[in-house]
């Protein structure tokens, strides 16, 4: 994933620093396990402030990000989980 991601226009209210925290996120689950992206993903959407809602394009273009660089295996998993919360 790279800033491009960003054109999207689901992404457009986007705070700044959200893009950024998303964006940090994504580059630091690069090698690393499967638990541990599910892990970084969860603390990541405690880290956001309290009330923040995204449109269901939002969720959808950084749900399609966040697995563009997954194995099959962890699109799996992260599915699972997604349905698990109720994404």
């Amino acid at each position: 994933m790279n800033n491009n991601i960003f054109e999207n226009k689901a992404f457009d209210c986007l705070d700044h620093n959200i893009k950024k925290a998303f964006l940090s996120l994504n580059e630091n689950m690069k090698n690393k396990s499967s638990d541990e992206k599910i892990a970084m993903i969860i603390a990541f959407v405690q880290s956001l402030p309290k009330g923040i809602t995204f449109t269901k394009d939002e969720r959808q273009s950084m749900i399609n990000a966040l697995m563009e660089n997954m194995n099959e295996r962890e699109k799996q998993q992260m599915n699972m989980l997604l349905k698990m919360i109720g994404i």
